[in-house]
């Protein structure tokens, strides 16, 4: 009994002094029924990458304990993930900085928030999302096309979810983006 309780402290102390990460690669993307094509230039990161996006709790009563934070590329693969999304949709995406005279493509991840309850411990409930606010800007800054998608998850999985349940919500809301990416406005917006 001793040795249980002293790996139980143990792994408990891990949990607390570990935190968690939250990765922003997706799963298969959905092509989308209508596609579009054309070159598309695509800012290299995404803006609005928080340091911590929410909480490993621990007891009944939901304490948090670990926070979770996006892990280090987090705003170049939102892009890449756009790109992705581009790409399915029909169009040639290139990641790049600014072209002068060329319109781009810059994201800005809002409201990410994840969490977990571990009371259960091995099953861990794990629930959260975000939202992806994308736009087309002209050389000038002027935004010409705007989208906002949210992808959320709620996940029960053995051992943790963060990492799926940051998947399932990147997942989703490039899904939605790639159907707004094959749309005419889109189109004539991006030329």
């Amino acid at each position: 009994m001793k040795h249980f309780t002293t790996a139980f402290f143990a792994a408990v102390a891990l949990l607390i002094t570990s935190g968690c990460t939250v990765k922003l690669d997706h799963k298969p993307l959905t092509k989308p029924a209508m596609t579009q094509s054309g070159a598309v230039h695509v800012s290299p990161k995404a803006s609005g990458v928080s340091e911590r996006v929410g909480w490993g709790t621990f007891t009944v009563f939901a304490i948090p304990v670990a926070p979770a934070y996006f892990e280090p590329a987090a705003g170049e693969n939102v892009m890449k993930g756009i790109s992705d999304a581009l790409a399915i949709s029909g169009y040639s995406p290139s990641i790049t900085g600014m072209v002068e005279g060329k319109k781009r493509i810059v994201c800005e991840v809002k409201e990410p928030s994840f969490r977990n309850y571990t009371y259960f411990f091995p099953i861990v409930f794990t629930w959260g999302g975000l939202t992806l606010d994308v736009r087309v800007v002209n050389s000038a800054g002027a935004t010409v096309w705007n989208r906002s998608a949210e992808g959320g998850n709620f996940n029960l999985y053995p051992f943790g979810g963060f990492e799926a349940a940051g998947r399932s919500s990147i997942t989703k809301a490039l899904n939605a983006l790639a159907n707004d990416f094959s749309s005419a406005e889109f189109a004539a917006a991006i030329r």
